[in-house]
């Protein structure tokens, strides 16, 4: 069943008829061949997230910081009250972040950590606990995974390892609930993510792709990714990965390299504006 969501992708099928067999279905892990030499080691990239509408603009900016470590920022212009700092750490072998921590700052305030979410490899599962030791466990089924909340920030990196990027993969998704009481993490699914064809966005020379399946709820959308450079260059998916947006639109603004020092100094100049 885990393939049959998709067949409504049609770049995913070789359509049979006169001796024509189906496509195998798309692959996991198998699909990715890590290249040390791909990694963006500090190298800033700058999006915009809002709905696909432009509506409830936010900042997003990733890092990397060093091979495994990412990072992500956020705030919301023009005099953000409050900012978000995500560290997470890959692992090259799965293609999927391991361990997140989330932390939050109030302005002129000093950061608070808000959640830890951390993958066991031995049992399978993520666990998920905030800063009150309130922990929450759940079982992930497929590799890669990605965390949805996280804006596809590790599937963002992953795209430049693709051993043939024009060939189908899938992919996990795990998210926050963001319902109380009850589980505050959950397992959501399989993607399947199939290349479309390449076009200009914004632009620059992509590789568009559709995203869909009982991940996204049914609910997909397109991936356009940098030709050259293998990183995101904008994303609608009607699925919204957090409450606060009614769909999922990550819009490339724009990168630039920063030294560590450099970075730390771009996210206290954005909080304490």
């Amino acid at each position: 069943m885990r393939w049959v969501m998709a067949g409504f992708l049609a770049s995913t099928l070789a359509l049979g008829g006169c001796g024509r067999v189906a496509a195998p279905p798309p692959v996991g892990i198998e699909a990715f061949q890590f290249q040390a030499s791909r990694v963006p080691v500090g190298t800033v990239f700058h999006y915009i997230k809002s709905n696909i509408d432009g509506s409830t603009p936010e900042r997003v900016s990733l890092y990397m910081a060093d091979e495994t470590t990412l990072e992500a920022f956020r705030w919301r212009e023009p005099n953000p009250q409050f900012t978000s700092h995500v560290k997470a750490k890959m692992d090259w072998g799965r293609l999927s972040a391991m361990r997140l921590e989330s932390k939050r700052k109030q302005r002129w305030q000093a950061p608070q950590l808000n959640a830890v979410a951390e993958y066991e490899s031995a049992t399978k599962t993520m666990a998920l606990e905030f800063a009150d030791k309130v922990r929450h466990t759940v079982k992930v089924d497929h590799v890669p995974f990605h965390f949805y909340q996280f804006d596809l920030a590790s599937l963002n990196v992953s795209f430049r390892h693709l051993s043939d990027p024009t060939k189908p993969f899938q992919i996990g998704l795990v998210n926050p609930t963001f319902v109380e009481p009850g589980a505050a993490l959950e397992y959501r699914g399989v993607v399947t993510i199939a290349f479309e064809k390449e076009e200009k966005r914004s632009e620059l020379p992509c590789r568009k792709y559709l995203i869909d399946g009982p991940g996204l709820k049914n609910q997909g959308g397109a991936i356009w990714v940098d030709r050259n450079e293998g990183h995101i260059v904008d994303l609608e998916i009607k699925n919204a990965n957090h409450p606060d947006w009614t769909s999922f639109k990550l819009k490339f603004v724009g990168k630039e390299a920063m030294t560590a020092p450099e970075w730390q100094a771009f996210m206290k100049s954005r909080s304490e504006s």
